[in-house]
């Protein structure tokens, strides 16, 4: 989805490091917005006067502090768009008092936090015909008001007027000073942006990794510090996981757009006609090729099975009994558990035994679910033969967050019928032939193999018939990431 970014001006200086501009923006003029009476005002200064009245009698000096605000003077606003002091009526515990300020700050919630992409001019009014004041580097500001394409934003010489020369992004969310920040999680390679925007030009790439940013716009749009200045990162705009050199070919029979970047937000490089191109890395549906004209571009094929926008789940996903054996084994209690005392884990490998949740399978490829459940009590005990642990396989939408996952296949574990000393564990291996409960091959993408969560454990401890329950929550490894490569 492409965002509308508005040339405008408004808010509030504070810490930030330059930022390097490279590209360009739309542009859109926003209207007038009306000045509304603030909630709360911010006393800043070490005294503030209080009166009892406007230009009333002096009732003491307040220490710094944030008051109510239950109304001011006539014509508040032009005075505080001109930069005049204004007369606030407070809520000074139930009592009525007044004070006289100049750039007051408000609560935070009053201000519309926005990105400044390059160097502004600060002005004293909205016309721009005295002299500037002084510049404001690209930064995170609070905007009090905007009008006719300016914006009145706070900074160190009070509320200023900028009159923007660069694209500026406005309605952001910033963590504020005092916080770390936001922590992103990059799965996969992921382009840089100039803007947020997938169908703008690429400006970088960044490897698989965790990024912290102050900033953050609605769709997933982060605001990051890189090697060559601030760049807009969408960890849901990456490349696939499955990704993979290889030198073939693919047959394009009609009229076929390639991208820029292997995401169907991205910018169209052009069309190209039927024919046979080569490829060299593919992964994802996406097969990366280079055109003598268009140079390194992405194209989306993928049919049959494998294609995730043509996937039926099914209507039903009953479990099924599962055809495995219980294998039991001595051990210690350890630490890190959250059930008990019954703790249970889902890990998943290949046919190697490797575990890997980062690792694509194969289209097609099998995927052995190793099922735990340990006794973390400090007695021995027995599982009713009424528990019976139940299996699900989810397909998780990853590429829209917003869509429900889908359950695909479930089955029923069979009884653990022995008794569990403490430390204790039972484990079996159920494989997993990428089938769903239909028997129909489910599309490449993200999986989710889980405990069917929460359920009740009923158990008797050694030497003790009273019956025992447990409630089972979800916990870390309950669940355990399954990928699904492209063929």
């Amino acid at each position: 989805m492409r965002i509308g970014i508005l040339l405008i001006t408004a808010v509030l200086l504070l810490a930030g490091s330059v930022l390097t501009v490279t590209g360009a923006a739309s542009a859109a003029e926003p209207a007038s917005e009306a000045v509304k009476l603030p909630k709360e005002v911010h006393l800043t200064d070490a005294l503030t006067p209080v009166y009892d009245a406007m230009n009333g009698g002096f009732v003491y000096d307040a220490s710094p502090q944030t008051v109510p605000v239950t109304g001011a003077e006539t014509n508040w606003e032009r005075k505080l768009l001109n930069g005049d002091k204004v007369w606030f009526k407070l809520d000074a515990s139930g009592r009525e008092r007044w004070v006289q300020l100049q750039n007051p700050e408000f609560e935070d919630g009053y201000y519309n936090y926005v990105v400044l992409m390059g160097e502004e001019r600060l002005y004293g009014d909205r016309t721009a015909r005295m002299p500037s004041l002084g510049v404001i580097s690209p930064q995170v500001v609070r905007s009090l008001y905007t009008e006719a394409g300016s914006y009145l934003i706070e900074t160190w010489l009070g509320y200023k007027w900028i009159h923007p020369a660069h694209p500026v992004i406005p309605n952001v969310e910033y963590a504020g000073a005092s916080s770390s920040g936001f922590w992103v999680q990059l799965q996969t390679p992921a382009p840089l942006f100039d803007i947020p925007d997938a169908g703008s030009p690429v400006a970088g790439l960044l490897s698989p990794q965790t990024v912290v940013s102050k900033v953050r716009l609605s769709d997933n749009w982060y605001y990051i510090d890189t090697w060559e200045g601030r760049r807009w990162v969408n960890p849901k705009v990456g490349y696939p996981t499955d990704l993979r050199s290889e030198d073939s070919s693919l047959t394009l029979t009609g009229q076929t757009k390639v991208y820029e970047h292997p995401n169907q937000k991205a910018r169209i490089a052009g069309v190209l006609g039927a024919q046979t191109v080569p490829v060299f890395e593919r992964g994802g549906g996406w097969h990366h090729i280079h055109s003598d004209w268009l140079g390194d571009v992405w194209i989306y094929q993928v049919s049959g099975a494998a294609d995730p926008a043509a996937y039926v789940p099914p209507a039903a996903a009953d479990a099924v009994p599962v055809n495995a054996q219980w294998n039991l084994q001595e051990g210690i209690v350890g630490t890190g558990w959250r059930n008990f005392p019954f703790d249970l884990t889902t890990i998943v490998a290949n046919a190697d035994g490797v575990i890997n949740p980062e690792q694509a399978f194969a289209f097609g490829q099998s995927a052995f679910i190793q099922v735990g459940v340990k006794n973390v009590g400090t007695e021995a005990v027995t599982l009713h033969p009424s528990a019976r642990f139940e299996l699900e396989i989810v397909r998780m939408q990853d590429t829209d967050e917003n869509l429900p996952s889908q359950l695909v296949w479930s089955g029923t574990l069979p009884a653990l019928d022995a008794k569990l000393n403490s430390g204790a564990s039972g484990s079996l291996t159920v494989e997993w032939n990428q089938k769903d409960a239909d028997g129909k091959q489910v599309p490449f993408g993200l999986y989710s193999v889980q405990f069917k969560l929460p359920m009740t454990i009923d158990y008797v401890k050694e030497g003790d018939e009273q019956p025992q329950r447990q409630q089972a929550q979800s916990a870390i490894l309950t669940h355990f990431i399954i990928r699904v490569g492209a063929p």
